[in-house]
């Protein structure tokens, strides 16, 4: 399920490969595979997806088909829907896209992009002779190939996953076995993400690790930066949880 920002829009995936937007049917692909999830925008307006297309991949927007790629990841949009970015395969290589145009490339590997709120900024890996995180078309070398790559919503602040660690331009996080969606706060100078070591399960603000009872994923920041929102999954059921971010 894909929500709007304000949480008053919605996209999912139901049954037989077919799309449901506000709570009514929107579109139907039948025997070809939609790729899950589906990407809305942060205000709502514009939805974005990849099907499976004769054993390739096809960009779709908003009932649109796009270009057709050997291999495309995930989607990410802009708030506005206006910039959409995402790594796709070419003739035996990788490439970043971004607007249907190649903006880094030929790699071996590239990530799922970032994208800062208004478009402007683009931040993804790439692996290759070297290894860079590319932020902005600043090229950072790198020892190892992030699993994750995320911005603050200016783009100024720009983090990555790497092994066990969540590593910003100014942290290096605490080792944990697992680590879930970090999200930058809204003036992009603190972190929150969700973690496991061991069996205990924890939601670590900067460096303070807060104890909780299931797994924590999707930690989201009030708009003032004083609380923390995110899903606990507790057996069967996701509880939604708010603590204070001090």
């Amino acid at each position: 399920m894909s929500l709007s920002e304000d949480g008053g829009r919605v996209a999912f995936l139901g049954v037989g490969n077919t799309i449901y937007r506000d709570g009514e049917l929107y579109k139907e692909f039948g025997r070809k595979q939609v790729f899950f999830p589906l990407t809305l925008s942060g205000d709502g307006t514009v939805l974005a997806w990849q099907v499976s297309a004769e054993g390739k991949s096809q960009l779709w927007i908003d009932g649109r088909p796009g270009p057709t790629y050997e291999r495309m990841g995930r989607p990410v949009l802009s708030f506005d829907g206006k910039t959409v970015a995402y790594g796709a395969d070419r003739d035996g290589s990788s490439f970043m896209i971004v607007d249907g145009k190649a903006v880094g490339g030929p790699f071996e590997m590239v990530s799922s992009p970032a994208i800062s709120r208004d478009g402007r900024v683009i931040a993804y890996a790439a692996d290759g002779e070297k290894t860079w995180l590319i932020v902005g078309g600043r090229k950072i070398e790198l020892s190892w190939m992030p699993h994750t790559v995320f911005l603050s919503r200016d783009g100024s602040a720009w983090g990555y996953l790497a092994k066990n660690q969540v590593v910003t331009e100014k942290t290096i996080s605490e080792k944990f076995d697992e680590i879930l969606d970090p999200e930058f706060s809204p003036d992009g100078k603190r972190l929150a993400f969700g973690a496991r070591r061991g069996k205990q399960q924890i939601l670590v603000i900067d460096s303070r690790e807060i104890a909780a009872d299931g797994m924590v994923s999707g930690p989201i920041w009030s708009e003032d930066g004083t609380q923390i929102g995110y899903g606990a999954l507790l057996g069967r059921e996701v509880w939604w949880k708010v603590v204070p971010a001090n």
